[in-house]
């Protein structure tokens, strides 16, 4: 049995490969022969440098991109299933089964409107990355409103024992640094912890903001914009490129996770602004952290509020649900085991397994 893949953002390395990739370890593990399409056969190498050795299993099939259009059709009518994360455009696919993963609330994501277009996509079975993603499609599309939420998922090791782990006193951020399309909006969150700061004084002090992610030369004036903001405050700490094991350190001390994805924006009205899932906030909780993120987009399925971490709508907030848990132990203790409990139920590769056998998938 063959099973391959194809996204043409392999090499950014974030949330959406590794959802990929985690679908493509579910059908390892159920016997398949799994390959990603991609033409630099040393992506694999990049891939388990970012994240973790469990995906070494994958094969990468570096003619694909040599293939003409027939070609291309030939070598996929050899594979039982074939998954792709479109771009505008859809491979026309003679395998058993074409599954067809957005991410993104864009209605590029379509393709266009010619007859053959529309020939390509209809072979392909939906999936959606999150509920409100699917609502988006469901408007737009009477093929793909057919489709199914599959959630990405965290990988095993997050899902650590916290009684037996330090957590320091320490808010953590995850997420690339840049300002576009559903930027994290990094300086939210430092002109929040600064607010707390001026607040709360007497629970903020000893805590310190670390804020990580990937950062592209082009990114790097927002960097220094942030450094700025920051203004030599040791407190606040930009962890640029860290490294996959350094991220896992960082989540299992942090106590609290914020994240500001959306800050602002209308999710009817920009849609493609907010988080469309948030795999980091996942992280977090399976992790024991307790999140606290914008209310728009995915978070608003992740996070129960109230319950496993907060929604908040304004930048204060994110300081005030803080000081509230820092004041109150024993809700924050009940609050991380029900976010690592609801990690465990719903977003583990447990369930990502479970749910491609409900789908009929596997």
């Amino acid at each position: 049995m063959r099973a391959l893949f194809l996204t043409p953002y392999l090499d950014s390395l974030g949330g959406g490969e590794k959802y990929l990739l985690d679908i493509a370890r579910a059908y390892h593990d159920a016997g398949y022969y799994t390959a990603l399409l991609w033409p630099d056969p040393y992506i694999k190498k990049r891939l388990i440098a970012r994240f973790g050795a469990p995906y070494g299993f994958i094969d990468i099939n570096s003619q694909w991109h040599t293939r003409n259009a027939v070609s291309k059709a030939q070598f996929l009518a050899q594979s039982d299933v074939f998954f792709y994360q479109p771009d505008g455009s859809y491979p026309f696919s003679l395998a058993k089964k074409n599954v067809a993963l957005l991410q993104v609330p864009n209605r590029e994501l379509l393709g266009n409107d010619s007859w053959f277009s529309s020939i390509k996509s209809s072979r392909y079975i939906p999936l959606y990355n999150s509920r409100f993603v699917k609502r988006y499609f469901d408007k737009h599309s009477h093929h793909l409103s057919l489709g199914q939420v599959l959630y990405p998922i965290v990988s095993d090791n997050y899902f650590i024992d916290v009684p037996q782990t330090h957590k320091e006193k320490m808010i953590l951020s995850v997420g690339r640094f840049f300002k576009h399309l559903h930027a994290k909006k990094q300086e939210v969150l430092i002109r929040a912890f600064q607010y707390g700061l001026e607040k709360y004084p007497q629970l903020f002090n000893d805590y310190r903001l670390v804020l990580a992610g990937g950062c592209k030369p082009e990114d790097e004036p927002y960097v220094d914009s942030l450094r700025k903001l920051i203004h030599d405050d040791a407190r606040i700490t930009l962890h640029i490129n860290a490294s996959y094991d350094e991220l896992m350190q960082q989540y299992a001390q942090a106590q609290f996770y914020w994240h500001a994805a959306g800050y602002g924006v209308s999710e009817k009205e920009s849609p493609m602004s907010v988080e469309h899932f948030g795999i980091a906030i996942v992280e977090a909780m399976a992790s024991g952290a307790v999140p606290i993120a914008y209310e728009a987009g995915g978070p608003k399925e992740t996070i129960m509020h109230e319950k496993t971490g907060y929604l908040f709508s304004k930048r204060q907030e994110l300081a005030h649900y803080t000081a509230r848990l820092i004041q109150n132990p024993a809700q924050y203790a009940i609050m991380q085991q029900a976010g690592q409990t609801r990690a465990k139920e719903h977003f583990s590769y447990t369930a990502l397994q479970q749910r491609l056998q409900t789908l009929n998938l596997i």
